[in-house]
């Protein structure tokens, strides 16, 4: 309940005319990528 407000003023925000998507950045997004590939790794020795 409590993300609801925070959710819609990124949904507000995402409809300004000037949003373009945002931007990829490898550096700042390195430790999700290894994270996903961790738990994909995992998944596999598993299945």
């Amino acid at each position: 309940m409590e993300d609801i407000a925070v959710l819609e003023g990124m949904q507000a925000g995402r409809m300004a005319p000037s949003y373009d998507g945002g931007k990829f950045s490898a550096v700042m997004d390195f430790p999700t990528h290894h994270f996903y590939k961790w738990v994909a790794q995992r998944l596999i020795q598993t299945g």
